[in-house]
């Protein structure tokens, strides 16, 4: 690694070289052999922090979650009152917080202070992408397959649904939401055999003879 860096005329400071780690702190977490974390000095500010009382300080707390977001299923939900009053056309003092935000507050950090521990990928396996789809929100959670035959998350990702989208049927949502999702996590599976798991068996006829996306292939539905 040390002859690649240097014909490619990289250079490192020895002081801040660690060499044989099994923990590294990188971005604001914790990479261990397989896993990421949270990194504990992060959440030790989340413990501390209190509701926001400007759009600054909403900005900046939706900025640090938004970080950890693969962490939290729903995050695009759970995150939508908070995020609502960051609009340029409302004062910059956040007004006192009613029920919905303070839930939405508390809900958010609580998640993150309870983040689990998820899975970096491997090249052996298969994966899993267990879709969500509402009138709120495009939502999945992708897993890789262990050695041990469990499968473990690699992250949960989610948007809130556009304007025009919130006029779809709910078929063309759900399958707005495989699309969108296989999409959205191709970078993990290019190549590689994967399992699509969804609730909404109107999808069968629609997705089984079809690839949600191009050239991505070997691909099952599975209808829960």
């Amino acid at each position: 690694m040390l002859t690649r860096l240097g014909k490619a005329g990289v250079t490192l400071k020895a002081a801040k070289c660690h060499f044989f780690q099994e923990e590294v702190d990188y971005l604001g977490h914790v990479i261990r052999p397989g896993r990421v974390h949270v990194l504990e000095k992060n959440l030790r500010a989340l413990r501390g922090i209190r509701y926001p009382e400007t759009q600054t300080q909403m900005n900046r707390f939706l900025g640090m979650c938004g970080v950890y977001r693969r962490f939290v299923a729903e995050f695009s939900k759970i995150a939508k009152p908070l995020t609502a009053l960051t609009s340029t056309k409302l004062p910059k003092r956040v007004r006192l917080p009613r029920e919905e935000e303070s839930k939405a507050f508390e809900e958010l950090r609580g998640r993150l202070l309870a983040a689990p521990t998820l899975s970096l990928p491997r090249r052996e396996g298969h994966y899993i992408v267990d879709v969500d789809a509402s009138y709120e929100q495009l939502g999945c959670c992708l897993q890789k397959h262990q050695p041990d035959g469990e499968y473990d998350p690699i992250g949960c990702y989610s948007r809130a649904l556009l304007s025009a989208e919130k006029n779809y049927f709910a078929t063309e949502i759900e399958a707005l939401g495989v699309v969108w999702a296989v999409t959205y996590v191709r970078s993990y599976l290019e190549g590689a055999e994967f399992l699509v798991w969804c609730d909404h068996r109107a999808l069968q006829s629609v997705l089984t003879n079809m690839s949600p996306t191009a050239r991505i292939n070997r691909w099952r539905l599975h209808i829960s």
